[in-house]
């Protein structure tokens, strides 16, 4: 099928720069047919900055169709009444920001694409998309501090989804029946990348070359989800070798983690630096502990540890059973998941290399690249759809002011930046800068002066009330930050 001409907004709890997961791996390939903004969850203005009062998105350029967007917000201060008030603040001026970002994207169609329903629940309807995407990659109400109304917002999201993905078999049974166009897409993998830790060029990483053998290695989220049990058995038996976690630390503290004289945490560590921890461990551990957090989990990184032909030791994960049974060994104990790990490292063991064969030939069907060709199909039959019926008009990126004329008063303006701030008659403001020769065509505004902006004449055209000269008002440094210049 030929690429429609249309971007993607993908809205998304988890961090780009967190541990490399679905979103990551999917949009990285979207990203080769359509531009897509990444949109992350808000975070609090740096310290430092909490004097500002407008706020700012922080973009990252990825690649040249891709970006990060990140709206930085007013920061919460502990007082419950403060912090109220600085979310009623927030709300608008994280939809101004965001309202300036599609505005500069400049695309004829979008799509909305979600992984978290609180989102979809503000969201789905804003810039009329031609489509709506839920990826469903977790339950998310299942896991620690979920907010207790994310099951309802979901229900909504997909009554609301044109086409609905699913991250395992799991959480497709959950799901199946409240869909008429419900796909179950499991996680994939980049088997070039994993089979690196194959390669003699491929160095293993300082911080575990010297430990002492065997090396059993786990990479991922560090969270509620671990089972620790397991773990401590596994260091007791191995009092002479090492465990190793690789990963950083999410809704625990350093006081929730095991402590044990062979067990190693190294911290967050790089995807590209992943086939090399690979190369120098022994085992591969899926060490959850069984729980609702991981009821409908499926594991991206077993099919990295297969990729990488490494012995696979996993607790009874649902899909794991239900998939890799004859290439994973699954243990429902923690005595059972020590002798499985000895079973691993028996050198005289010959199922050891059908497990390994056969996990080989998991990683090398399910590849990333198959997976994103096949939902993007399915993207284009719901976009192709919905504009054959009408539907999808060009994207409204009128924002907060509307789309006629609105009268405003220059707050500040800086002649010498070109930076200037609009207070609008509805409560709004709009800061930016003013390129070129704006100053001179606004006849000389100054602070003060009214001032009437439309938003269909661009991000926000401004012309000194009652004059007729004018210019575009532009999200603060927005030009050069989709160029690729991160503001910091």
């Amino acid at each position: 099928m030929n690429d429609l001409s249309y971007g993607i907004i993908v809205h998304c709890h988890l961090r780009w720069d967190f541990v490399w997961q679905r979103p990551q791996h999917l949009m990285s390939r979207l990203a080769q047919h359509h531009p897509i903004l990444f949109l992350e969850d808000p975070a609090p203005l740096p310290q430092g900055q909490s004097g500002e009062t407008q706020g700012r998105m922080q973009l990252t350029r990825v690649s040249d169709t891709l970006t990060v967007a990140r709206p930085l917000l007013l920061p919460h201060v502990g007082d419950p009444d403060k912090d109220a008030q600085t979310d009623k603040k927030n709300a608008p001026l994280g939809k101004r920001l965001l309202d300036q970002t599609v505005a500069a994207l400049g695309w004829e169609h979008l799509v909305h694409w979600f992984y978290n329903p609180m989102a979809a629940s503000v969201l789905k309807d804003w810039y009329d998309p031609v489509a709506l995407v839920y990826d469903c990659m977790d339950e998310l109400a299942n896991f620690k501090n979920a907010p207790p109304d994310l099951k309802e917002k979901e229900e909504a999201l997909l009554a609301a989804a044109d086409v609905v993905f699913t991250g395992g078999p799991s959480l497709y049974q959950a799901r199946k029946d409240k869909h008429p166009n419900i796909h179950q897409f499991n996680s994939g993998v980049d088997v070039a990348h994993f089979r690196r830790a194959l390669e003699p060029a491929t160095p293993i990483p300082a911080d575990i070359a010297a430990l002492p053998r065997p090396i059993f290695l786990y990479y991922g989220v560090i969270d509620e989800r671990m089972g620790w049990d397991n773990l401590a058995a596994l260091s007791e038996a191995f009092p002479g070798g090492s465990i190793v976690l690789v990963g950083p630390l999410a809704k625990i503290g350093e006081a929730d983690l095991l402590r044990r004289s062979n067990l190693v945490y190294t911290g967050q560590r790089g995807y590209e630096a992943l086939p090399g921890y690979l190369k120098g461990c022994d085992v591969a551990l899926v060490p959850f502990a069984l729980s609702e957090a991981t009821r409908y989990l499926s594991p991206t990184k077993t099919l990295e540890y297969f990729a990488a032909r490494k012995p696979v030791v996993s607790t009874p994960i649902a899909d794991i059973v239900a998939h890799f049974w004859d290439a994973a060994r699954v243990a429902g104990t923690p005595a059972a998941f020590v002798q499985a790990c000895e079973a691993a490292l028996s050198d005289e063991n010959p199922d050891n290399t059908a497990r390994l064969e056969r996990g080989a030939c998991y990683a090398q069907a399910n590849t990333w690249e198959t997976i994103v060709e096949q939902m993007h199909n399915l993207l284009d039959e719901a976009v192709s759809s919905n504009l054959s019926a009408g539907g999808g008009n060009d994207v409204d990126t009128s924002g907060s002011t509307g789309g006629s004329m609105a009268t405003g008063q220059v707050r500040w303006y800086s002649g010498s930046r070109g930076v200037g701030c609009v207070d609008t008659e509805d409560g709004g403001e709009v800061l930016g800068f003013f390129p070129g020769q704006a100053q001179e065509d606004l006849g000389g505004v100054k602070e003060g002066d009214a001032v009437a902006l439309s938003p269909s004449a661009g991000p926000s055209h401004v012309a000194a009330a009652g004059g007729e000269g004018g210019a575009n008002l532009f999200p603060l440094g927005l030009d050069k930050l989709m160029g690729g210049e991160e503001k910091g």
